[in-house]
């Protein structure tokens, strides 16, 4: 089974407790065996840094095909992923 949410599970842009409240969503897609998210607007709501370390707190893959990295403009996530479930690959 592969478990996918298409964006926006970060919450309304909001101090600090909804940026902890966030962090527990986090935590439960993870446990809950999200294998990819997407990003979406809410998802950029406290900044690049925050979201790269929720993907790794996430353990599980986003993908965006329309951010870009001011530095050289490649895309700061892949595009789409490929995943190996049950012997058949799904994208």
């Amino acid at each position: 089974m592969l478990v996918v949410d298409v964006g926006d599970y970060y919450g309304d842009r909001m101090p600090t407790p909804q940026k902890k409240h966030t962090l527990t969503v986090i935590d439960a897609m993870r446990m809950t065996g999200y294998g990819v998210a997407a990003v979406g607007e809410r998802e950029l709501n406290y900044g690049l840094d925050f979201l790269l370390d929720s993907e790794k707190r996430g353990n599980f893959d986003l993908v965006c095909a329309n951010l870009k990295s001011k530095k050289d403009s490649s895309l700061v996530f892949a595009p789409y992923v490929i995943k190996k479930i049950g012997g058949v690959r799904v994208g």
